[in-house]
């Protein structure tokens, strides 16, 4: 049993860390700068290969029936926010430094 709550710990760990990814992303693109580009480049990279390892391979599922009453938990539902986020974080990135690359050539 308790085995089931460790796991379940580093899935919230994981799934945690990768929205936390995500707002540094999402803050990263906001500013100016070549080095925040390559930051949010990176961690919207890492929230979507968390996001997808967590809602496809590595996932915990605990069910229980209590009073005739059947509870049932999959960690891979909560993986897909994040997995959403990343990739606008990412789209939101490479359209800021697109915008940006036209802004400086004059078009």
């Amino acid at each position: 049993m308790t085995t089931i709550y460790v796991m379940f710990a580093i899935a919230a760990v994981l799934w945690l860390f990768s929205l936390a990814a995500c707002a540094v992303a999402f803050l990263c693109c906001c500013f100016p700068g070549r080095r925040r580009y390559w930051l949010a480049i990176v961690l919207s990279g890492l929230a979507i290969l968390i996001s997808y390892l967590g809602a496809t391979r590595f996932h915990v599922t605990y069910s229980r029936t209590v009073n005739n009453s059947h509870w049932s938990i999959d960690s891979r539902w909560f993986f897909i926010v994040p997995l959403v986020l990343g990739a606008l974080a990412l789209a939101f990135a490479l359209w800021r430094r697109s915008r940006s690359s036209r802004v400086a050539a004059g078009g």
